[in-house]
């Protein structure tokens, strides 16, 4: 018995390039250890030494210390996307849709401007109060650079994520989303670049 042989065409993936310029309207702080402050053996102690530039360079999210590149997770400007669509509450911008719409290629979007050391007097949970040594970027501005299919979300839909994100959600430490005032933007520019 012979059996067919059929050739099967590749569907074509029609992803273009978006690139959105943001420049922040608040004070993006930032934390990538997320408050831990540990002894020599990385057991959390509230009895170490403290040291608050180590703590303050520590919290920076490094691309290229050498050259004082710095940056802020991609991860993180997704998710924020990802709680804007849940606000605007419609079909369209339901989690695994949002999330399925564009890609951003880098770990970190490299944010522009200049890390300085902030100190916090906060309170967790009722506690005592604590010493935070975090950086502060103010003013600051950023490129965010992603890959998108027009047949999943289309560029006016994923403009407007952003645009909400940035005004009601925020990156960051204290960030609107958390009840703060923080790492809010607004976009300022786009280009798109199809077939790239």
């Amino acid at each position: 018995m012979k059996t067919k042989t059929e050739i099967l065409s590749i569907p074509t993936l029609n992803e273009d390039v978006l690139e959105i310029q943001i420049e922040g309207i608040s004070p993006l702080v930032v934390n990538k250890n997320h408050f831990t402050v540990s002894g020599e053996d990385g057991v959390k102690s509230g009895k170490v030494d403290r040291n608050p530039e180590l703590e303050f360079q520590n919290s920076i999210h490094w691309i290229d210390q050498s050259t004082g590149r710095s940056g802020f997770p991609a991860r993180g400007f997704k998710a924020a996307c990802v709680t804007a669509g849940q606000l605007l509450k419609k079909k369209d911008y339901q989690k695994a849709k949002v999330r399925g719409a564009f890609f951003i290629p880098d770990e970190f979007v490299e944010i522009n401007g200049t890390p300085k050391k902030r100190h916090d007097v906060v309170r967790l949970n009722g506690r005592t109060p604590d010493n935070r040594y975090r950086a502060e970027y103010w003013p600051w501005t950023a490129t965010i650079r992603l890959s998108f299919s027009s047949s999943i979300l289309s560029i006016e839909q994923i403009l407007q994520l952003f645009a909400e994100s940035g005004a009601k959600v925020g990156i960051g430490e204290d960030r609107p989303e958390k009840g703060g005032t923080w790492g809010r933007f607004k976009l300022v520019s786009a280009k798109r670049f199809t077939g790239a």
